[in-house]
Order: structure tokens, then C-alpha cells, then sequence
């Protein structure tokens, strides 16, 4: 079972309120305090749970791309630099490809405009 906020903040006897402003490097939190959930975090290996940041800060990290095929030189160019930028600022690309049809690209450009995708 991977390791929650809770978890960490339990191992280095903090609060999980108090976990995550270390984790998120806020100034108030001592940097002793600092230490210790940071070395809980560790060895738990801890890895910040993507959905829930989503959720409260209503931003996925997300970069879709929706092209007619991957096998053109240049629509395979820019997934690699799209997917280079994003690896850089933290953040995941969705690539769709359409096939160049019609319905599949309107159904593929309609579906981030109904999430809390980042960027589109």
C-alpha cells in the first residue's frame, strides 16, 4: 500500500497539515520540523498523490495533444518537444490521435473542455 500524507505525518510526529506545508516548502515550518518529514517522507517513500493535488488546487498538470497521426515527421516533432516542455515544468501530456476523422476529432476536442485539464 503506498505511503498517504498521513502516514508521513505519523512517522515524523506532526500533523498532516503540518506534513504537507513542509512537503510544500512553506516558511513557517521549522527546519528541523522540516527534516523530519522530509526523512519520514523518504522512507516511506512517499509520492504526492496527483488526484487529490487536482482536486484542491484545481490543476492536473495535464497538456493534451490531439493530432491526425504520430507517423508524420512533424506532428511526431512536436509530441517530443511537447513532452520534453512538460517532462521540464512537471506536467503529463495526453496524446490523441484522430486517424484524420471527423467524429474522432470532435469527440477528442470536446472531452478536455468538460475536465480541469491545465492546458489544452
Amino acid at each position: 500500500m503506498p505511503a498517504t500524507l498521513n502516514s508521513v505525518a505519523a512517522a515524523a510526529g506532526v500533523s498532516t497539515s503540518t506534513a504537507s506545508r513542509a512537503l510544500s516548502g512553506h516558511p513557517a515550518v521549522l527546519p528541523s520540523t522540516r527534516a523530519r518529514v522530509e526523512a519520514a517522507a523518504a522512507a516511506l517513500q512517499y509520492q504526492p498523490n496527483r488526484t487529490a493535488s487536482a482536486l484542491r488546487t484545481r490543476r492536473t498538470g495535464l497538456v493534451g495533444l490531439v493530432v491526425n497521426s504520430l507517423r508524420t515527421a512533424t506532428f511526431h516533432t512536436i509530441a517530443e518537444t511537447l513532452q520534453g516542455w512538460a517532462a521540464e515544468h512537471d506536467y503529463q501530456v495526453l496524446v490523441c490521435t484522430t486517424a484524420a476523422t471527423r467524429r474522432v476529432r470532435r469527440r477528442s476536442c470536446r472531452w478536455p473542455a468538460s475536465t480541469t485539464s491545465t492546458a489544452w
